[in-house]
């Protein structure tokens, strides 16, 4: 049964992803998601930002599409992630 449910999580999660991308996508003054290099932050830098462990990052960037990975390494959009940082406190 928490096979199931692991699935259904992820599922869920992968349609908001394909959501949030569908919906930059189709935004003329945006470019994606990960629109400039310069957004993308490591790890490290993302884990001192929102305080948290490196593991959380990386955990979020596959769960809740923050990051994209460039040479097998999670990347962080600091804009995806200051996002996701509002919705979060939001809904607690």
């Amino acid at each position: 049964m928490d096979d199931l449910k692991d699935i259904r999580t992820n599922l869920a999660a992968l349609l908001e992803r394909v959501d949030r991308a569908l919906g930059a996508a189709a935004s003329p003054e945006s470019d994606g998601p990960f629109a400039g290099d310069d957004d993308l932050i490591s790890t490290a830098a993302a884990a001192q930002r929102a305080n948290r462990d490196q593991e959380t990052i990386r955990r979020w960037c596959a769960v809740h599409g923050i990051g994209v990975k460039v040479a097998g390494r999670w990347e962080v959009s600091a804009r995806q992630l200051h996002a996701f940082q509002l919705r979060s406190k939001k809904t607690v």
